[in-house]
Protein backbone atom coordinates (compact mmCIF):
# COMPACT_ATOMS: atom_id res chain seq x y z
CA UNK A 1 0.00 0.00 0.00
CA UNK A 2 3.04 2.22 0.93
CA UNK A 3 4.56 2.11 -2.32
CA UNK A 4 1.30 2.52 -4.18
CA UNK A 5 1.07 5.38 -2.58
CA UNK A 6 4.32 6.63 -3.85
CA UNK A 7 3.89 5.53 -7.15
CA UNK A 8 0.51 7.06 -7.12
CA UNK A 9 1.64 10.89 -5.53
CA UNK A 10 4.79 10.82 -7.46
CA UNK A 11 2.57 10.57 -10.97
CA UNK A 12 0.42 13.15 -9.59
CA UNK A 13 1.20 16.99 -10.82
CA UNK A 14 -0.15 18.56 -7.31
CA UNK A 15 -0.51 17.34 -3.75
CA UNK A 16 -4.02 18.56 -3.94
CA UNK A 17 -4.73 16.00 -7.37
CA UNK A 18 -3.04 13.12 -5.26
CA UNK A 19 -5.05 13.45 -1.91
CA UNK A 20 -8.06 13.99 -4.23
CA UNK A 21 -7.70 10.53 -6.71
CA UNK A 22 -6.33 8.76 -3.21
CA UNK A 23 -10.18 7.32 -2.41
CA UNK A 24 -11.16 6.60 -5.51
CA UNK A 25 -7.92 4.34 -5.98
CA UNK A 26 -7.87 2.78 -2.68
CA UNK A 27 -11.97 2.42 -3.15
CA UNK A 28 -11.31 0.20 -6.95
CA UNK A 29 -8.50 -1.98 -4.39
CA UNK A 30 -11.00 -2.73 -1.69
CA UNK A 31 -14.03 -3.20 -4.23
CA UNK A 32 -12.09 -6.28 -6.00
CA UNK A 33 -10.50 -7.48 -3.05
CA UNK A 34 -13.03 -10.05 -2.42
CA UNK A 35 -14.87 -9.08 0.66
CA UNK A 36 -17.20 -6.30 -0.43
CA UNK A 37 -17.81 -8.05 -3.49
CA UNK A 38 -17.03 -11.57 -3.57
CA UNK A 39 -14.61 -12.52 -6.92
CA UNK A 40 -16.71 -15.66 -8.34
CA UNK A 41 -19.83 -12.81 -8.65
CA UNK A 42 -17.64 -10.56 -11.13
CA UNK A 43 -18.70 -9.88 -14.52
CA UNK A 44 -16.35 -11.46 -16.73
CA UNK A 45 -14.48 -8.54 -18.32
CA UNK A 46 -13.77 -7.40 -14.43
CA UNK A 47 -12.85 -10.73 -12.73
CA UNK A 48 -10.65 -11.21 -15.45
CA UNK A 49 -7.88 -8.48 -14.18
CA UNK A 50 -9.41 -6.72 -11.40
CA UNK A 51 -8.56 -9.13 -9.01
CA UNK A 52 -5.09 -9.83 -10.00
CA UNK A 53 -4.26 -5.90 -9.84
CA UNK A 54 -6.01 -5.52 -6.05
CA UNK A 55 -3.70 -5.55 -3.58
CA UNK A 56 -6.37 -5.79 -1.02
CA UNK A 57 -7.17 -8.93 -2.29
CA UNK A 58 -3.51 -10.97 -1.97
CA UNK A 59 -3.63 -9.31 1.26
CA UNK A 60 -7.16 -10.91 2.29
CA UNK A 61 -6.42 -14.24 0.45
CA UNK A 62 -3.01 -14.79 2.45
CA UNK A 63 -4.21 -13.99 6.09
CA UNK A 64 -7.95 -16.10 4.97
CA UNK A 65 -5.52 -19.17 3.93
CA UNK A 66 -3.08 -18.96 7.10
CA UNK A 67 -5.78 -18.41 9.41
CA UNK A 68 -8.54 -21.08 8.59
CA UNK A 69 -5.98 -23.76 6.93
CA UNK A 70 -5.83 -26.69 8.85
CA UNK A 71 -7.22 -24.72 12.25
CA UNK A 72 -10.56 -27.22 13.27
CA UNK A 73 -11.10 -24.66 15.92
CA UNK A 74 -12.50 -22.26 13.78
CA UNK A 75 -15.55 -24.17 12.45
CA UNK A 76 -16.52 -26.71 14.90
CA UNK A 77 -18.62 -29.01 13.99
CA UNK A 78 -20.85 -30.68 15.72
CA UNK A 79 -21.17 -34.44 15.55
CA UNK A 80 -22.83 -36.75 12.83
CA UNK A 81 -23.03 -33.58 10.66
CA UNK A 82 -21.93 -35.20 7.28
CA UNK A 83 -19.14 -32.93 6.50
CA UNK A 84 -15.54 -31.99 8.19
CA UNK A 85 -14.33 -28.81 9.00
CA UNK A 86 -11.17 -29.02 6.14
CA UNK A 87 -14.69 -29.38 3.99
CA UNK A 88 -16.20 -26.03 5.10
CA UNK A 89 -12.69 -24.66 4.68
CA UNK A 90 -12.43 -25.46 1.40
CA UNK A 91 -16.09 -24.28 0.48
CA UNK A 92 -15.30 -20.61 2.37
CA UNK A 93 -12.26 -20.37 0.04
CA UNK A 94 -14.62 -21.15 -3.12
CA UNK A 95 -16.64 -18.59 -1.65
CA UNK A 96 -14.55 -15.58 -1.72
CA UNK A 97 -12.59 -17.11 -4.91
CA UNK A 98 -9.51 -17.64 -2.90
CA UNK A 99 -9.19 -21.22 -4.11
CA UNK A 100 -6.52 -22.02 -6.78
CA UNK A 101 -3.50 -20.32 -5.00
CA UNK A 102 -1.80 -20.72 -1.61
CA UNK A 103 -1.18 -18.14 1.07
CA UNK A 104 3.02 -18.10 -0.16
CA UNK A 105 1.96 -16.82 -3.74
CA UNK A 106 0.40 -13.98 -2.22
CA UNK A 107 3.59 -12.17 -0.31
CA UNK A 108 5.98 -12.26 -3.66
CA UNK A 109 2.48 -9.91 -5.04
CA UNK A 110 2.58 -7.79 -1.75
CA UNK A 111 6.45 -7.33 -1.69
CA UNK A 112 6.47 -6.15 -5.33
Amino acid sequence: AFSFCQVFASGSRTMQVAIAMFPVMMFFFISFGGFLVKIPTLALYLKSWAPDASFVRWALQGLVINEFKGNDDVFPIPPGLPFTPSEVYEELLKTYGFDGTGKWAAIPILMA
